[in-house]
């Protein structure tokens, strides 16, 4: 046998090698953290997650609501990185008591901003800049809703935006801050602010008033001079000024990138913003109070008893310089942007970094510091999801980009690899593994999947299971096959082909009714799952021996299943034959989610290999095609399945490995040109998202239903090999997806 540093090496497909030139670029890329990011960065993401989803639900709870609205954007990231619907209801309870207030606001569409005027009042301040932030909020909770409750978010920005637009516009494009005793003049941080929300509400919508009201604005703060006096200048505001004028530059960055002469100027106070920034964040952390500018010269007093942590001139525990902590959510966002993107990431890192044992000394809080911070986490986690749209104006919609899906899929497959499963190693909960795993060793630079398949078949001595006849024992083969077709060793064959030619001289005389004893049941493919298990086996020995037997045995026998087992009219497989007549607890027929997920899991494998010739292959096809069309139907609102396809309240909790084949069998046929790219990638990304969700923060894929036959409840800690498998088949083929759109 060869030594594996010695086996040769086929010469792959063409589009294999298109792959991996797309891989070598985009794994160069920055830094960026990924749809899953840092384990450590994730973990204290979701900590401030869980104390801001408590604040912002308590209808009772005291601070601006200004505040409370990029705690709420930024729970809408860690919903779509998760699918906890904790979030979205923190979410969507806040939205709804602000649209309740705004109901009762003087004039008509302020938003109520939890000081100054109140609902039902005519008198007091009200302000533009901070009812922007709320309407930000908002929006991006009605990116992630549906039906009538998205259209009252849509609007409720739209009359704030038009109360807005109607009276305090100013006609050098500036905004003016509201009913503000202090001026009536445009301001620095209304037209930040309100600029911002502008852009993401014509991407929501595609009014071009909004674009234009938008350009304005920015453009008016690029001619600004930011440290002239003024209300609330630089010297007094400092990282409030910074963050608020950038908000406009990072909502309309792809809009104003347009104009020549429009970029130019905005991309010199963007510069200047972030050169402040640096050089603010440079500074060391004293243990100092500072008093605020009351002329040119900083004034100091003596630290006080009870210290206050503060960088510069602004204290980071209090007031303006809680802002700080929003900051690296603007450079994580220009990394995109600039030539020098690697720079502004690793700036956004270093002041996290510092910031982190302020935030986190002690039981974390929620106030404005932790509000900000949770910004930048969102955006170093998730890149593009805070600025997430639904309309086709929307540039920032969020996008999967191929290194991340990659990223995600070597976290899962490191975790699997330490945490290997105690059942045999040629058993099918490994084989369902290691099917996934091979699939990721095509696409990853790294060499230790493939290395880890060949010492398991060595250790193996490439067998497949005892029980020969049974399916299960057979899936093995899969990852044997590959593994040939890929360095030509016949030891790797000769055991699976000696017994597969054992049962071709020595058919089984079984029925498929599973009513019969059970070991006879599993001599032929008599459950669904079969389906997954033997077929994509028997057709890649056939494409690695040439000899037609094996691929007339699967085509034969796939089709006897299917006719037994396929109902016609709903369009999927019963687990076996004992589910013929049982019933879900609304009354209608048991589809389990996982038995299904084999089934169409194991259509792609087999049409992969299948002749393009071959006179059945239009009949695969179709198969393939219904059954898309069903699953589809059955996706739910969190972008994956339940264990139930067809009773999903009964079993509301997501399950995984169900999904990742159904997402893989998707992803696959957008690939290859057999489901419409614009019926299915966007299930296809919806589901990648939730899936990576479910992913903690080690790698360890959870919400995986333990070995079964049928729909149940388990716990959502729940991970096996299988679901793993499944999970790196489906990002093996949404990576493609998204590669080769590109």
């Amino acid at each position: 046998m060869f030594s594996i540093n010695h086996r040769p090496v086929i010469r792959l497909p063409a589009i294999y090698c298109a792959l991996a030139c797309i891989l070598v670029l985009s794994s160069a890329q920055p830094g960026r953290a990924g749809s899953d990011g840092d384990a450590e960065m994730r973990a204290r993401f979701f900590k401030l997650c869980d104390v801001a989803a408590a604040k912002v639900s308590n209808s009772q709870g005291k601070g601006p609501f200004f505040v409370d609205s990029y705690a709420v954007r930024a729970l809408c990231v860690a919903y779509d990185l998760t699918g906890n619907q904790k979030y979205i209801d923190a979410c969507r309870n806040w939205s709804d008591r602000m649209m309740k207030y705004q109901d009762q606001m003087t004039p008509h569409g302020a938003y109520y901003m939890h000081y100054n005027r109140k609902p039902g009042e005519t008198n007091g301040d009200w302000y533009v800049a901070d009812s922007s932030s709320i309407g930000m909020a908002l929006l991006a909770t009605a990116v992630r809703s549906e039906g009538t409750e998205k259209e009252r978010l849509l609007g409720s920005a739209k009359e704030f935006a038009e109360l807005v637009m109607a009276n305090y516009v100013k006609s050098d494009g500036g905004i003016s801050d509201g009913l503000w005793h202090q001026s009536s003049q445009a301001w620095w941080c209304s037209s930040g602010i309100y600029g911002s929300f502008l852009f993401n509400l014509y991407a929501n919508t595609g009014d071009e008033r909004y674009l234009d009201t938008a350009l304005r604005a920015a453009d008016w703060l690029s001619h600004w001079d930011l440290i002239k006096r003024q209300p609330f200048p630089l010297s007094q505001q400092g990282p409030a000024m910074a963050m608020y004028v950038m908000e406009c530059y990072s909502a309309g960055w792809p809009y104003l990138n347009q104009d020549s002469a429009r970029k130019g100027a905005a991309l010199a106070k963007v510069n200047w913003c972030l050169n402040w920034m640096t050089n603010q964040q440079q500074q060391p952390i004293k243990h100092q109070v500072w008093l605020a500018y009351s002329a040119p010269k900083l004034q100091t007093r003596t630290p006080q008893p009870e210290k206050v942590i503060v960088q510069g001139h602004w204290p980071i525990s209090k007031g303006w310089g809680m802002k700080f902590g929003g900051l690296p959510f603007h450079e994580y966002i220009f990394s995109k942007y600039l030539p020098d993107g690697d720079k502004w990431t690793a700036e956004g890192d270093a002041e996290m970094q510092r910031l982190t044992p302020i935030v986190f000394k002690g039981k974390p809080e929620f106030n404005q510091l932790s509000a900000f911070i949770m910004m930048s986490y969102a955006e170093r986690l998730s890149p593009g999801s805070m600025y997430r749209t639904s309309g086709a104006n929307g540039i920032h919609s969020t996008e999967i980009k191929p290194a991340e899906a990659l990223n995600a899929m070597e976290r899962v497959a490191d975790w699997q690899l330490l945490h290997p499963d105690t059942n045999s190693a040629a058993g099918w909960i490994q084989a369902a593994g290691d099917a996934g795993i091979m699939a990721l060793a095509a696409i990853s630079r790294e060499s230790k999947y493939h290395e880890a398949m060949l010492a398991l078949g060595d250790t193996n001595k490439w067998a497949i299971g005892p029980h020969i006849y049974n399916a299960d024992h057979q899936c093995i083969g899969q990852t044997w096959t590959e593994l040939y077709l890929r360095y030509r060793d016949p030891t790797m064959l000769a055991p699976l082909i000696e017994k597969f030619d054992s049962i071709l001289a020595h058919p089984s005389d079984a029925t498929l009714d599973f009513k019969q004893p059970r070991s006879k049941a599993l001599e032929v493919w008599s459950w669904c799952d079969s389906l997954f298990m033997g077929p994509p086996t028997w057709i890649r020995l056939y494409t690695a021996t040439g000899d037609a037997r094996y691929l007339d045995f699967a085509v034969t026998n796939w089709w006897r299943t299917a006719d037994f087992l396929y109902d016609t009219n709903e369009h999927l497989f019963f687990r076996d034959s004992t589910y013929f007549d049982k019933r879900e607890a609304n009354g209608k027929k048991v589809f389990w989610s996982r038995g299904n997920g084999w089934v169409m899991a194991g259509l792609v494998r087999v049409l992969q290999f299948l002749p393009m010739n071959h006179p059945g292959r239009p009949r695969f096809e179709q198969l393939f095609k219904e059954m898309a069309g069903r699953v589809l139907s059955c996706q739910q609102s969190d972008g994956l399945w339940h264990s139930s396809l067809l009773d999903p309240e009964d079993y509301p909790l997501e399950e995984t490995s169900g999904s990742g084949f159904f997402t893989y069998a998707f992803a696959w046929g957008v690939n290859q040109g057999l489901l419409e790219r614009t019926k299915f990638e966007s299930p296809v990304e919806k589901a990648w998202t939730a899936l990576v969700g479910c992913v903690d923060a080690d790698g360890k894929l959870t919400h995986v239903q333990p070995v079964g036959a049928d729909p149940k409840k388990f716990d959502a800690d729940s991970t096996a090999p299988f679901g793993v498998g499944a999970f790196l088949l489906a990002g093996s083929e949404v990576y493609k997806m998204v590669a080769l759109e590109k």
